[in-house]
């Protein structure tokens, strides 16, 4: 029996499906268990059992908690990226905006002793040049400073790094 492109295409799309659904399922309960335990006690054994997947199906996905977190990493900086524009102080707010909607799992990040791999996904998904490794170190340096204060006001934080660049801008002219 010869497939048609549609039902090819249907096969396709029912796997990427799949495949979403199960790494989904992997991170949310990744996160449940970091909720609980610390991020060095928890087993691979026991996502899978959070998770409701296969050992094998876990491993066709991921190969370690930390490539779990790198995933969530790339998912956030995704999302992000996706509603950046030129305004720079806008950027900056909606950055803070998003931290702050997900302080709960930056605590557990830094809780957990994750935060380098922060900087590291932010590197891995920039163009390999000193302007994208500068913006991406104040990126992350940004953030855990953020986390830091307590995740104020993020329209305030964002005023404050805006004036910050605005006067780096200001000394490195002269």
């Amino acid at each position: 029996m010869k497939l048609t492109q549609k039902q090819i295409f249907a096969m396709q799309k029912s796997n990427s499906e799949s495949k979403e659904t199960t790494r989904k399922a992997i991170k949310d309960a990744f996160l449940a268990l970091l909720k609980e335990h610390d991020y060095q006690k928890i087993r691979i054994t026991e996502i899978i059992n959070q998770a409701h997947v296969s050992r094998s199906a876990f491993y066709h996905n991921y190969k370690t908690k930390q490539d779990i977190m790198i995933d969530m990493f790339h998912d956030a900086f995704a999302d992000i990226s996706s509603r950046t524009g030129a305004d720079m102080r806008i950027n900056w707010e909606m950055i803070f905006s998003y931290v702050k909607a997900n302080e709960w799992k930056i605590r557990l990040l830094i809780k957990a002793g994750l935060q380098q791999h922060l900087l590291k996904s932010l590197n891995e998904a920039a163009p390999d040049d000193y302007h994208a490794v500068l913006w991406n170190g104040m990126i992350y340096n940004a953030i855990l400073h953020y986390a830091e204060s307590g995740f104020p006001d993020p329209a305030e934080a964002a005023q404050q790094v805006h004036a910050s660049l605005l006067d780096i801008a200001g000394y490195i002219r002269q």
